[in-house]
C-alpha cells in the first residue's frame, strides 16, 4: 500500500510541475477497481488503477488530457503496466455546472509485466472509453466518479492477439491551476 501511495504522490508531483510549466489547465487524480473476468486458464485479471491527467481545455465543452498510467495489476499475479493515454472528454451541457456529466475516451502505448495466453506480447495499445459525472465543490477544486471500460492488445503485432477487457468505476479529484 505504501508503495502504491509513493507512486501516485510522485506521479501527482511530476504531473503537476510539467502541467504547471507547459500551463495545462488542470491536473486530474484518480484510482479505482477495474477486473476481466474471461481470461482463459487464469483467475480474473484485475487492476487498481492510477490515473495522473494534466488537461487543456478545447473550448467550453471539450478538453484534451494526456493521462500517465502506473496500475498495479492486483490478479491474477501482482504484476504492473504503465503506458500513457491521450484523452479527449466531452462535458455536453458545458463545464459551468457545478454537477456535469461527462464521456471521456483515449487511447495510447502501453507495458504489463502480466503474461497473459490472449497476448503475444507485453507491449500494448490501451484503449477506453468511460462515462461519469463531475461535481465542483469550488472555482478550485472537484470530485468525480466515472465507469470505464478498457481494452488493451497488440494490435496484431504479434499472435495471439485475443486482448484483454476490464471495466470497472474510478473516482478522482481535479484541481485547477
Amino acid at each position: 500500500m505504501r508503495s502504491k501511495v509513493a507512486v501516485c504522490l510522485f506521479s501527482l508531483l511530476v504531473v503537476c510541475a510539467v502541467g504547471r510549466l507547459l500551463a495545462w489547465d488542470y491536473v486530474w487524480v484518480s484510482s479505482g477497481y477495474m477486473v476481466d473476468d474471461e481470461l482463459a486458464d487464469k483467475d480474473d485479471y484485475e487492476i487498481t488503477p492510477i490515473y495522473v491527467a494534466i488537461g487543456r481545455a478545447l473550448n467550453d465543452k471539450w478538453d484534451f488530457e494526456l493521462e500517465p498510467f502506473v496500475n498495479p495489476v492486483i490478479g491474477p499475479e501482482t504484476n504492473v503496466e504503465f503506458g500513457l493515454s491521450f484523452n479527449l472528454v466531452w462535458h455536453p451541457f458545458g463545464k459551468d455546472k457545478r454537477l456535469s456529466p461527462y464521456l471521456r475516451g483515449g487511447t495510447g502505448p502501453g507495458y504489463t509485466t502480466q503474461h497473459t495466453n490472449e497476448q503475444g506480447s507485453q507491449w500494448n495499445f490501451f484503449s477506453f472509453a468511460g462515462a461519469g459525472v463531475e461535481w465542483k465543490v469550488d472555482k478550485r477544486w472537484s470530485m468525480s466518479i466515472e465507469y470505464r471500460i478498457r481494452h488493451f492488445s497488440n494490435a496484431g503485432l504479434e499472435e495471439p492477439n485475443k486482448g484483454v477487457n476490464t471495466q470497472g468505476v474510478v473516482a478522482g479529484v481535479k484541481g485547477r491551476f
